[in-house]
């Protein structure tokens, strides 16, 4: 069942997706509807799963789920993973590329791979303070404590060097 974002809990358990580009008006538009469809349907072994959604900065899609309710079962995961390739397919995007990062650079913000977020550092368009979406955190207590993180902190900044 549908939970609003800000109404999970922070144990809730999250799961991150990064697209390889921004997604247009539209298709935020269209992901969202899906999305909470998809939470209002999402089960495990039968047992509906309390679920939420959040779509950030036109790139990062994030599932939560409160598992005091209902702990996700591998199925039901899997679930969510199959619908998020199916809007790989249907969207022409990659979701699963670990390597992404998501630099928080105003209206300018957009996912960047490592190379790229490598040439940004060199060019000075980022520095060692400038925020990195955390797409790393897998309980909302970690995204509610640093939602963003500063280059120094990323996990790819000892890369960048």
């Amino acid at each position: 069942m549908f939970v609003n974002w800000n109404e999970m809990p922070e144990h809730a358990r999250l799961w991150n997706y990064t697209s390889s580009r921004l997604l247009g008006e539209d298709e935020v538009a269209a992901l969202a509807v899906a999305c909470h469809k998809f939470c209002n349907e999402w089960a495990a072994h039968g047992s509906p799963l309390s679920a939420s959604f959040q779509i950030e900065h036109a790139c990062i899609l994030r599932f939560a789920v409160d598992e005091s309710t209902h702990a996700a079962s591998g199925c039901s995961i899997d679930a969510s993973v199959k619908l998020v390739k199916e809007w790989e397919e249907n969207f022409k995007i990659g979701f699963f590329n670990r390597m992404l990062s998501v630099p928080v650079l105003g209206s300018e913000t957009r996912p960047f791979e490592l190379d790229g977020l490598k040439h940004a550092y060199e060019a000075g368009i980022i520095d060692e303070e400038t925020l990195i979406s955390n797409t790393t955190a897998v309980q909302m207590l970690h995204l509610n404590h640093a939602s963003a993180l500063p280059l120094h902190r990323w996990w790819a900044y000892s890369r960048l060097k």
